[in-house]
């Protein structure tokens, strides 16, 4: 192996040069392409959905927005508006961001339950043992089960 100081390639000073550069800017973060790829990527904006129902009728409004008020307010207006039979007896059920929303009712004596999760068969499932629990029985259904991102 040759030890000796003597002139270098014009390649290695030049990459020599390069590496310095880029070390220095920060540039080799950019070059990578995950990196770029992560950079250039948008943040999905978040989606609410709120559900509302009539103690009276059993009917249920369930409204999709981009704000949390909105889906609440919307889905109870409407509710009361288009389910209650002019009772205007709406209860909100719950309001969810980016998850599933699930309602589960008893059509025997109007216990009911609701809850929020990121898979639906746990949405499900919660809403429905929440009704149970609150005397519906096996008198329980799943009315709703939806992701906010639908």
């Amino acid at each position: 192996m040759n030890a000796t100081a003597g002139r270098r390639s014009p390649l290695t000073v030049i990459s020599v040069l390069l590496a310095t550069l880029f070390a220095a800017t920060g540039l080799t973060v950019l070059a990578s392409p995950a990196n770029a790829a992560e950079a250039a990527a948008p943040q999905a904006a978040d989606r609410y959905l709120g559900i509302a129902f009539s103690p009276s009728t059993l009917g249920w409004y369930a409204v999709w927005s981009s704000n949390s008020n909105t889906a609440y307010n919307d889905s109870l207006d409407l509710c009361n508006l288009y389910q209650s039979d002019n009772t205007y007896d709406c209860v909100q059920a719950g309001v969810a961001k980016n998850e599933y929303l699930a309602l589960a009712l008893s059509t025997k004596n109007g216990p009911w339950g609701s809850w929020a999760a990121s898979t639906a068969t746990t949405a499900g499932k919660n809403a429905l043992a929440w009704c149970k629990y609150y005397g519906g029985g096996n008198d329980c259904t799943v009315e709703f089960n939806e992701s906010a991102n639908s």
